[in-house]
């Protein structure tokens, strides 16, 4: 609205120049003196010109904006999902699946499977890992059970693949069932979760006019950990981009869904675009079956485009982690059909020089990247950058992208072809471990990524870097290589400390993993980088505290402390049972 205000004074000085200039030349060719009628009427039409001139501006600006545009995409799972689906109302576990529960096994009895055997040397290793963290004056928690089991299951598979894939799966499977939020349908989060889940607005100052979303360009030579002082000058995007990425994580089970989303998301883009998985339930015929799972905002002058990838939401997503073995990356991008690439060089053993993903989240990068580039492509001739941030799973597909959309423009599988116009700017919070190290080289190489971890945050953990290339709980092919696959952490680590977080804050708890891993990133963002947001969420959920369901314009104001509840602090994750 400033910019037409000020068309419309440009508008009015030289409406008002012109009236004096043509009332000049006029006195140069009347004959007779006007009639003070005459005057008058003159003078009439021309503050009507001038009304409607300067009004026109003012009245295109009020116009609405066009719509986002929206797509569905069925997404193609693994195989036929050869492994019985993650129930938490039965959760099943054993191999003949004739045992149930009524609610998940503890983590520690998910490895029973391994035998008596194995399942103490898990013990030995996760107890180890607890007590180094202790001597080395950390709080043990749920990321020890992770790095444990990620240190003990790779040395179990020499024994028995199938059983270390049983008990990875009962693993995961206890850890989603546990969280209380990851639903087959909305109906069960109704007054569920406490807090405030509405999407809301970024607190930024009220004159800005276009958010500028710094990143300082470290393409070519992205350090492992990112600098103090660069985090420094770039907290506001991490904050703004992690208060969009919460937004639409709560999108598809808050009122309304996309449309509660704020509009324009931040002052000067607009969102042009959502993509939605089409899924199938893992248990509910009536559960999710498709939910916004891509958000592209664009800036007002088509300079820059931003591409949000949300978090895991549904059960089937969940499920698509256990998908542990590799695809080849490249494959994916440039359209091939089967895992040529890969079989040729040795899926289960090989393959050093190649670029391998998740075969669960490549089944997601398969469905969306077409889409995506065909977006991206249409603002070839405005379009100088390309931001693409991701939480959590959505983390790793974004990595996918930013490095798809780097090389889309590459007529071959080799490295160093790709010349794309875009500076790919990569922003993953809290990414589950998604590549190898060739992989990460490239993104290195093309791509300009920051990667967000905070220490007591179990999720980044529980992808090993070492891990059995396990599909859902069926074990890999009997070859004779060890059935292992190597993934590698994210480079441009952004290291978020317990003591970066602030007081009072309860996201490093021994015995909570969701919350550190929900709720940790935007206290520290909204402590650090915007004082003035009212939803910091970095509390549990107080003792006795009822569950405020998805709440849509509640302001954290009518309760005190509402705006600091984690709403996510909802777990109900055993240990032992």
């Amino acid at each position: 609205m400033s910019v037409h205000l000020d068309k419309h004074d440009v508008h009015l000085i030289h409406l008002e120049a012109g009236c004096d200039a043509l009332t000049t030349a006029d006195k140069h060719h009347v004959k007779r003196p006007q009639s003070a009628a005459s005057r008058g009427k003159i003078h009439t039409m021309w503050w009507l010109l001038y009304y409607v001139i300067g009004i026109l501006p003012l009245v295109a600006s009020s116009q609405p904006q066009p719509q986002p545009q929206t797509e569905a995409i069925p997404v193609s799972l693994p195989d036929a999902f050869p492994s019985p689906a993650i129930d938490c109302h039965t959760h099943q576990h054993h191999r003949d699946h004739t045992h149930t529960h009524t609610r998940s096994p503890g983590l520690v009895s998910c490895v029973f499977p391994l035998g008596p055997i194995g399942a103490a040397q898990c013990a030995r290793a996760i107890v180890g890992t607890a007590v180094g963290d202790v001597l080395g004056g950390s709080v043990p928690g749920f990321v020890d059970v992770a790095r444990g089991l990620c240190g003990c299951f790779p040395a179990e598979a020499r024994a028995e693949r199938g059983r270390v894939c049983e008990s990875a799966y009962c693993c995961m499977s206890t850890l989603i069932c546990g969280s209380g939020f990851l639903v087959e349908r909305c109906a069960h989060l109704a007054n569920a979760l406490p807090g405030i889940t509405a999407p809301r607005p970024s607190a930024l100052p009220p004159s800005t006019q276009s958010a500028d979303l710094f990143l300082t360009d470290l393409t070519g030579s992205v350090p492992a950990t990112i600098p103090a002082d660069i985090v420094e000058r770039e907290g506001l995007t991490y904050y703004v981009l992690i208060r969009l990425l919460m937004n639409f994580y709560a999108s598809p089970c808050s009122g309304g869904g996309v449309g509660a989303l704020p509009e324009p998301p931040i002052p000067g883009w607009r969102t042009v675009h959502f993509i939605r998985l089409i899924e199938t339930p893992e248990w509910d015929d009536s559960g999710l079956r498709e939910t916004p799972f891509v958000q592209v905002v664009a800036k007002e002058d088509g300079s820059e485009l931003l591409l949000l990838v949300r978090g895991t939401v549904t059960l089937t997503e969940a499920r698509l982690e256990t998908y542990r073995r590799q695809v080849a990356f490249l494959d994916i991008i440039h359209g091939a059909t089967s895992h040529r690439q890969a079989d040729e060089c040795g899926l289960w053993g090989g393959c050093k020089a190649v670029p391998l993903i998740r075969e669960g989240y490549g089944a997601i990068l398969r469905a969306v990247f077409p889409s995506i580039r065909r977006i991206v492509d249409s603002y070839a001739s405005t379009a100088e950058r390309v931001i693409v941030a991701g939480f959590s799973l959505g983390a790793s597909v974004a990595s996918y992208i930013a490095l798809g959309l780097a090389m889309a423009t590459s007529p071959s599988h080799e490295r160093h072809t790709a010349d794309n116009s875009h500076r790919i700017d990569l922003v993953a919070v809290s990414p589950v471990r998604a590549f190898n190290q060739p992989f990460a080289d490239l993104m290195t190489e093309k791509v300009n990524p920051r990667t967000l971890v905070y220490e007591a945050d179990p999720i980044p953990q529980w992808a090993c870097k070492t891990a059995v290339g396990c599909r859902a709980n069926q074990p890999p092919p009997q070859t004779d290589t060890m059935g292992t696959v190597e993934y590698v952490d994210f480079p441009g680590r952004v290291e978020i400390r317990r003591g970066d977080l602030g007081e009072p804050n309860e996201m490093g708890g021994s015995l909570h993993a969701w919350p550190a891993h929900m709720c940790a990133y935007i206290c520290w963002a909204v402590r650090r980088f915007a004082a003035d947001d009212g939803v910091d969420w970095c509390l549990l959920r107080g003792r006795g505290h009822t569950g405020g369901g998805m709440r849509v314009g509640v302001d954290e104001s009518e309760g005190e402390g509402e705006g600091s509840i984690c709403p996510y602090s909802v777990e109900r994750l055993p240990l032992l049972v």
